[in-house]
């Protein structure tokens, strides 16, 4: 809501394409690493279909470094942003395209939530 409220310019997806039984929880990270590739995969063609300009990944720990590979191979360099909180990175392709990637805001004071929201509106 705080990027748009219409929703009129987002596209919503998972990481991770599967749940464990009962859905309350995202898997742990030994059941992410038997499903990651071809959630990444997924992921990935979603990305291509998609074409984004703008991307936008809120994440925790157990998924972070596949991102980055992810994105790595779709040729998104990082790049230096004007605040650090330890967390959020940003991507940028060699025509423009871009990624942010941040932590999941449960549990995430509210000013660290709106740096990243910032970013967000001025990419």
């Amino acid at each position: 809501d705080m990027v748009d409220r219409t929703r009129r310019r987002i596209a919503w997806t998972n990481v991770c394409k599967m749940d464990r039984q009962g859905g309350k929880r995202p898997p742990t990270g030994s059941q992410w690493k038997q499903v990651r590739d071809v959630c990444l995969l997924a992921l990935g063609e979603e990305i291509h279909n998609l074409s984004p300009a703008t991307m936008l990944f809120a994440t925790g720990d157990t998924y972070r470094s596949d991102i980055k590979r992810l994105l790595d191979g779709l040729g998104y360099c990082q790049k230096p942003l004007s605040f650090d909180d330890e967390w959020t990175r940003l991507f940028i392709t060699a025509n423009g395209k871009r990624a942010i990637m941040t932590r999941h805001p449960q549990g995430w004071s509210t000013s660290n939530r709106e740096k990243v929201i910032d970013l967000v509106k001025r990419v």
